[in-house]
């Protein structure tokens, strides 16, 4: 779709719900979205337009939407609550949530963030919860976490551009994540019998998980914690979840608070054997998420880049540094 068909969508969309006056302020736009704070004289909401990606099989939209439709219909709070949407336009409505992105981490973030993810597993058993989809990338197995990470590495190694930089990273997924990874899988192994490799969780044992959960998500307002984005949301196991809010570079938790939120949350869903399958898989999400880090490098083609193109050239510059000192940091010795 042209830029200006898409504004005019955008437009048509927002006449329909009664906004035709507003204004639009752009808030976030990435590789995945496009986020707008949307203005009236009557109040503030949030226009998210999701991208479409050919070698996502996910529909972000409806996925989102499904699931805070779920979490707002049995009444849980601190989500935005969805208000309309068009398929089409691969638009969505949302209530503005007020907030401030979290600086220092805290015990009563720990808490607030637990507390949570416990009311949204409040909701396990509800005929709407048991239809929600699997989550992205889902786990539910051991071979399903160790399979997970090795395609990521693997993508990584893929022949395709062949910029110096591309090369570099090659280079570093080559060098460092494989090896890596070999012991980590060999580590992995050990602490399982063969059987349980494959032996899929059972139901009860799985949760519905918020996805790509972590302080990256979330507002804070007065003391009180706001979540956003679900675009990943569904059944998982909850080591993933676990594993994925102890990793994330961006607000990365000191031992102490890995060591709590791991402890409230193995009470607060009450599921076989959370910890021991954290203490293993960790160094397996540690390595996913050098991987995650570079997510960049993927599908970038160029010859000459353009001047927007060099701005992204640094950014995946940015990105490579970022990922070789997370990986220093993390599994230098593995």
């Amino acid at each position: 779709m042209r830029v200006g068909e898409a504004e005019a969508g955008i437009r048509r969309f927002l006449t329909n719900q009664g906004l035709a006056d507003a204004t639009l302020r752009r808030v976030q736009t990435g590789r995945n979205n496009k986020v707008w704070v949307i203005e009236s004289s009557q109040e503030r909401r949030v226009l998210k337009q999701y991208r479409r990606l050919s070698a996502d099989v996910r529909d972000r939209l409806a996925t989102e939407y499904r699931f805070l439709e779920l979490l707002n219909a049995n009444g849980i709070e601190r989500v935005p609550e969805p208000i309309a949407d068009d398929r089409d336009l691969n638009l969505a409505l949302y209530s503005f949530l007020p907030g401030t992105p979290i600086g220092e981490v805290t015990r009563d973030h720990i808490h607030q963030s637990v507390e949570f993810v416990g009311q949204v597993n409040g909701l396990r058993a509800y005929p709407s919860a048991l239809a929600i989809p699997v989550a992205a990338e889902a786990c539910f197995s051991v071979r399903d976490h160790l399979d997970s990470v090795r395609t990521r590495v693997a993508r990584l190694l893929t022949p395709g551009v062949a910029t110096p930089l591309h090369e570099e990273a090659r280079a570093l997924a080559r060098v460092r994540f494989v090896p890596a990874l070999d012991g980590i899988e060999a580590a992995v192994r050990a602490g399982f019998d063969n059987g349980d490799l494959e032996k899929p969780l059972v139901r009860d044992d799985r949760i519905l998980s918020p996805s790509d959960f972590g302080f990256h998500n979330a507002l804070e307002s007065e003391g009180v914690l706001q979540f956003l984005d679900f675009e990943y949301a569904g059944w998982d196991d909850p080591a993933k979840l676990v594993c994925d809010f102890v990793c994330q570079p961006d607000h990365p938790l000191d031992l102490e608070l890995a060591k709590l939120f791991v402890k409230m949350i193995c009470t607060a869903l009450d599921s076989t054997g959370i910890a021991e399958r954290v203490e293993l898989l960790l160094p397996l999400h540690r390595l996913k998420w050098c991987c995650i880090i570079m997510n960049e490098f993927r599908g970038m083609e160029w010859s000459q880049p353009s001047s927007t193109e060099a701005v992204e050239v640094d950014v995946m510059r940015s990105q490579l540094l970022k990922a070789s000192a997370y990986f220093d940091e993390h599994l230098a010795q593995t």
